[in-house]
């Protein structure tokens, strides 16, 4: 192999190897995972900031169960952490152990909240869920 044919085929890997890198963007900004033990409805999940309008915010529950009765569903509700406000209601979702999917809210400071267990507010059980996967 000659030193043009050489220097052709490490130009050429490397081109290769920084099109890998450039030609699929992250489509997260960042992320975390955690768990649910004994949650009674108002429960917060931890709060994080966002600091790109990209990207899409999703929260997934696996593995839930509730210490008295059946699990349908924890009603959870995506919100904007607003500093000495209210805070504002992005979106309601019915999560029934699955992925919830909050579209792109832009840059702020987010959490959720559990606030109800199979349509009622005040249920006579705790949720429990064993990995709680949120991406945003």
């Amino acid at each position: 192999m000659g030193i043009a044919t050489r220097r052709v085929s490490v130009i050429a890997s490397a081109a290769v190897a920084i099109g890998a890198l450039t030609a699929f963007p992250a489509l997260a900004e960042g992320g975390f995972t955690s768990s649910a033990s004994g949650w009674v409805t108002g429960k917060e999940s931890r709060h994080w900031t966002k600091n790109s309008r990209k990207g899409s915010t999703s929260v997934e529950f696996s593995r839930c169960s509730v210490s008295n009765g059946r699990f349908k569903y924890a009603g959870i509700q995506f919100k904007e952490d607003i500093p000495f406000r209210p805070d504002k209601v992005i979106k309601r979702d019915k999560n029934r152990c699955d992925k919830s999917k909050f579209g792109k809210p832009g840059k702020g400071k987010y959490y959720f909240n559990y606030s109800n267990l199979n349509g009622k507010d005040r249920p006579r059980s705790y949720l429990n869920v064993k990995k709680i996967s949120v991406k945003y």
